[in-house]
């Protein structure tokens, strides 16, 4: 019986070992993901802010008629922020789904984790259990050793 407990927490804890390290996996996963779409957003805001600016030189430009090629440079300058900035969008959106993709498999991850952690502790705990009852069967023996050698 010893032995078997044993072999249930060994077993237990080897796989909860195996899962953790595809849950450390994941979170990284997760994290780099993550910081990708963080990237991306940064980037897009940055776009955004530079077309905001480029709309307002367009306007001024457009006032004054001896900046006319400026404003033809400026137009072609904002059509091409403006594609930069849906093509952007496009990959956001990849990364978000992957990234939901990640946290469906992290989810599912944790929950074996969390099932063989808790197994283990049960199987630790019955471990226990049964090594303190032998050893206070064990206990009780040689207490009953010493009172029959005492009595005569």
């Amino acid at each position: 019986m010893k032995a078997m407990n044993e072999k249930k927490v060994a077993r237990w804890q080897s796989l909860m070992d195996r899962v953790e390290n595809d849950l450390l996996q994941v979170q990284a996963a997760l994290a780099d993901i993550t910081e990708k779409r963080n990237n991306l957003s940064e980037e897009a805001a940055k776009l955004n802010r530079m077309k905001v600016d480029y709309l307002d030189d367009l306007q001024r430009s457009a006032v004054e008629p001896q900046l006319k090629t400026k404003t033809v440079f400026i137009k072609d300058f904002i059509q091409h922020l403006e594609e930069t900035l849906v093509s952007i969008a496009r990959e956001i959106e990849q990364v978000d789904k992957i990234r939901a993709d990640i946290k469906s498999r992290y989810a599912a991850v944790l929950g074996q984790f969390n099932k063989y952690k808790a197994l283990n502790s049960r199987a630790n705990i019955s471990f226990k259990k049964e090594q303190r009852s032998r050893e206070n069967k064990e206990q009780d023996m040689r207490n009953v050793l010493r009172y029959s050698q005492k009595s005569p």
